[in-house]
């Protein structure tokens, strides 16, 4: 049964892929983004660098670099690297993510110039939002588990399974073409140089999280995953599939009319009391383990992570290596909300407090061979799984209920949301060098040196939330103190909504390139190129159900614990009258798929070791697909998909295909004593393209789970093309200091944005549009700087960071018939000013490292205004951390991490409304880790 199961979501992951090509014809070609240089991992493992074939000589020695302190050196690694790109990039490293204590791939890009953090887990690069960043996985493509967005949400990746990040704010056609602010491509942990083996505890605690809520789930949550218990039950998904109320009757009904009619229908009459003891006996299938209590406790988080590893010489040549890792992390959050109505923040508002246990576990399994220098084969295995657990208790005071009223409503709401990635890796690297050419007997040639890179990525993400369920509640409360004298469940036939998601992604991404360099005289030239396929299939399905009784004699039991009102026995109580009710206008699925075809070509040349030229070019043909899907529709199909109706691109609604070129080119100046031993001065120019995401054009609407607005998709939303410019400046000291300034300027044409309307009373509706023009522009300063100039004791300490200004504007145009406040407006989420600044300490002998870090973003936009409404701003989050470690010896680290020390909170701000506020909390975290 299980295999029958997994096979029918194969299908159907299939299927949109299938309804695609059907939609839009063309030909399959492969291609490939270059695999970046990696860097050691904290644990000891190496993937050995792919060498560029020649590179801007430095003039100091790397010497130099390993006499400083540990962070500093590992900092200026990342550096030698930068150094050695064709075009704008930013690093990080597993060393200073360790140093720093940063837990997550997101909270780490913080450190980058020009990056900010939203929601916690999407990234902003240079004030543009998530839509205009693109991530890969080790050079490939990977599904997002999230529900809404293609982009992966960052914070699922732990820090201990990364070697560096890569942000990539210069556009090189070996890049994908949809690159607005940024590529990041996240690089995990390599084949072993020798022996692995750590073992790593960590605990925790944060400061307002010590009382928190909680309710019985399943005996697995500890382990991230449902038992089962909070599941959709196989006779209701039974009955849906069975009851209709006519041969007519398009839609699945759990309605006791709909029993009733099918039952005659089969030949197996009954009377209409038996289908509503039928209905009544479907409800308490539903999860209703949902009375919530207040715990105590002392610890919040906890950890463990693991490392085996290994390299064993098969031949003198020939070896293989391989690790693995395992990593489990929990925490518990709770935190006090309250958002505000803009037009009466007194009286209308929301009130809420809210627990949210994470469960974080992590297996990945690499292995491959070696041979010498110039070949290797490995696969990298990963398997994530990121669980949240959230209840919350929402009191609410709106127009029909101020809070002078006395009276309002409760909601208890009940989310589990378990999201998974598995992703299976090959990838391979080839050269044409020494060894290769005695071993076969090669001379020399004008292909000495050639490389041949290639990888294979299968992946899958899932995302689960079973019975995310909402119970409604009416509240008297005494207003003098807010407290809540009285409550019972609202009589009604929605009284309880319970929703059921699956997501399932499904990706094959493939690719290789070639390169080729060559020496004439003062010329170092690099020829490159290479193709890149995609394929990517989407399959969304939401289920909502609800449960209540409008029955007077019902009223009785609405006063008791959430559990005992909808017990098994009141629900059966045919005086009570409680049915259950499949609600087909919100339940909304769908079907997507995406196919991306890429070939690319590039020309490197180095002039006299001073003057580069990268030119390039990208043809990237792109096509999708996107439609309503109803797996509950019993009569007709359950694709809502006409390919007669074409929609305003002249593509049947729901696709969309372009294929186009994007150039790009970069020159860059080097030379020695010019302020400083080295010196780069790079420019940038290119062309790039966003596009709309999957749901965004189906006609279907969604709601927007960080957000909780109702997003209407719109099938006429086409991609919004931008030119990049970039000039940066780049200097080098002996003592290994450095200095960067850099400029960017970006034109925007037919921005997407969301673009919010007026919804009903406790609602908030927004949709898809393409505004008219956008821009985005800015300066960003990044430094490292030394005190060794103030004597032996101040060379132990540094000071390092960066800081972006920046301005945006989006103009909405007139064209957009949306009552928005401002139609010139900054770019939504973009800030125009973050800074990061980081003061660290290296002690003499090696064992003791500590860094201060401090973390702001400017204030910026949340959501647009609407009506006479002014736009709504994030205000800064002032975040200062302290990170500190001990190293007693080679074997032993000891850290200790606090967080958020100056205990600032959330603030958005609506005009003079504090419209939403949010605690955060100060978090103090110890571990030690054992190394061999």
């Amino acid at each position: 049964m299980k295999t029958q199961k997994i096979f029918n979501k194969t299908s159907l992951a299939i299927f949109p892929i299938s309804l695609l090509s059907l939609a839009i014809s063309s030909s399959i070609l492969a291609q490939e983004t270059d695999e970046q240089p990696e860097q050691q991992a904290e644990q000891g493992e190496e993937s050995q660098p792919k060498e560029p074939s020649f590179r801007v000589q430095l003039s100091n020695p790397v010497e130099e670099v390993l006499v400083l302190g540990r962070q500093q050196s590992s900092a200026q690694d990342l550096v030698l690297e930068r150094v050695e790109f064709e075009s704008v990039v930013d690093l990080l490293g597993a060393e200073q993510i360790s140093r720093l204590g940063d837990s997550t791939a997101a909270t780490a890009l913080k450190r980058v110039p020009g990056v900010t953090l939203v929601n916690g887990q999407f990234i902003y690069v240079r004030g543009l939002g998530e839509r205009y960043s693109s991530s890969l996985l080790n050079g490939a493509t990977v599904p997002s588990p999230d529900l809404t967005r293609n982009v992966l949400p960052l914070d699922i990746f732990p820090s201990s399974i990364i070697q560096s990040i890569a942000v990539q704010k210069g556009y090189t056609a070996d890049m994908p073409a949809t690159f607005g602010g940024g590529n990041i491509d996240i690089r995990t942990n390599g084949l072993p140089d020798g022996p692995v083996f750590s073992f790593e505890l960590s605990t925790g605690i944060n400061d307002d999280s010590d009382e928190g809520l909680n309710y019985v789930g399943g005996s697995n949550d500890h382990l991230g995953e449902d038992d089962g218990t909070r599941a959709l039950s196989p006779a209701i998904d039974g009955a849906l599939r069975q009851f209709f109320t006519s041969l007519d009757s398009s839609e699945g009904s759990l309605d006791p009319t709909a029993i009733e009619a099918t039952a005659r229908r089969n030949g197996q009459p009954i009377t209409f009391e038996q289908a509503e003891a039928i209905n009544a006996q479907l409800a308490t299938e539903v999860f209703r383990g949902l009375d919530v209590e207040t715990t105590d406790s002392s610890i919040q988080d906890g950890g463990a992570n693991f490392a085996l590893g290994n390299v064993f010489s098969i031949t003198d040549e020939l070896e293989f290596g391989a690790v693995t890792t395992v990593n489990y992390g929990r925490s518990s959050r709770t935190d006090n909300r309250i958002q505000r109505a803009f037009d009466d923040p007194a009286e209308q508002f929301q009130d809420e407090r809210r627990t949210t246990k994470n469960v974080s576990i992590t297996g990945s399994l690499n292995f491959g061979l070696r041979w010498n220098d110039d070949h290797e084969v490995a696969s990298k295995n990963l398997f994530l799984r990121n669980t949240d657990d959230e209840v919350s208790i929402t009191n609410v005071f709106n127009t029909t209920s101020p809070f002078s009223s006395g009276q309002g409503s409760r909601d208890n709401n009940y989310r589990f949301e378990q999201r998974e990635l598995k992703i299976y890796q090959l990838n391979g690297s080839h050269k044409l060098g020494y060894d290769t050419r005695e071993k076969f007997g090669f001379g020399e040639s004008i292909f000495d040196d050639l490389e041949f890179n290639w990888f294979f990525s299968d992946s899958t993400a899932t995302t689960e939330i079973p019975s995310e369920t909402n119970v409604r509640s009416n509240i008297t409360l005494d207003t003098s103190t807010g407290e809540v004298t009285a409550s019972r469940i609202t009589q009604g036939l929605r009284a309880v909504d319970v929703r059921y998601t699956d997501l399932r992604d499904e990706v094959d991404s493939s690719g290789f390139e070639v390169k080729l360099p060559m020496s004439f005289g003062n010329w170092e030239i690099e020829l490159s190129g290479g193709g890149k396929y995609d394929r990517k299939a989407r399959t969304y399905s939401q289920l909502d159900l609800s449960i209540g009784s409008s029955t007077a004699a019902a009223s009785e039991t609405l006063t008791a614990p959430i559990s005992e009102a909808l017990s098994d026995t009141n629900l059966t109580n045919p005086d009570f009258d409680y049915r259950i009710s499949y609600q087909s206008g919100l339940s909304r699925s769908y079907l997507a798929a995406t196919i991306t075809d890429a070939a690319f070509g590039q020309a490197d040349f180095l002039w006299n070791n001073t003057w580069r030229l990268a030119i390039g070019a990208r043809y990237e043909e792109y096509k999708q697909f996107s439609a309503p899907w109803q797996p509950y529709r019993i009569n007709g199909s359950q694709l809502r998909f006409d390919p007669t109706n074409t929609n305003a691109n002249g593509f049947p609604e729901g696709t969309f295909n372009q294929d186009d070129v994007y150039p790009s080119a970069s020159l860059t100046y080097s030379r020695q004593d010019f302020w400083a031993e080295d010196f780069n001065l790079r420019f940038a120019v290119s062309e790039t393209v966003v596009r709309p995401d999957l749901r965004e054009v189906s006609d279907s609407s969604y709601l927007d789970p960080l957000t909780d607005i109702v997003v209407n998709g719109n099938p006429d939303v086409i991609p919004s093309d931008i030119t990049n410019f970039d000039a940066r400046a780049e200097w080098f000291f002996g003592n290994g200091d450095n200095l960067t300034i850099s400029l960017f300027y970006k034109d925007i044409k037919n921005p997407i944005e969301y673009l919010q309307g007026l919804g009903a009373e406790d609602s908030i509706t927004a949709t898809i549009e393409n505004t008219e023009s956008g821009e985005s522009q800015g300066i960003e300063i990044e430094w490292l700087k030394g005190f060794s100039f103030l004597g032996e004791f101040a060379s132990q300490f540094f000071v390092s960071g960066n800081v972006t200004l920046a301005d945006s504007e989006i103009n909405v145009g007139d064209s957009v018939d949306v009552a928005v406040t401002n139609r010139v407006r900054p770019l939504r989420g973009a800030s125009d000013y973050v800074a990061n600044i980081q003061l660290g300490f290296d002690s003499e002998d090696g064992k003791h490292a500590a860094t201060l870090i401090y973390n702001v973003f400017g204030e910026r936009v949340f959501s647009g205004g609407v009506g006479e409404q002014p736009d709504a701003f994030e205000q800064p989050f002032n975040a200062l951390d302290l990170s500190y470690a001990y190293y007693p010896n080679d074997n032993f680290t000891f850290k200790l991490k606090a967080r958020n020390l100056l205990d600032d909170t959330i603030l958005i701000e609506q005009g003079e409304v504090d419209l939403y506020e949010q605690t955060v909390g100060q978090s103090f975290s110890v571990s030690a880790k054992y190394n061999f």
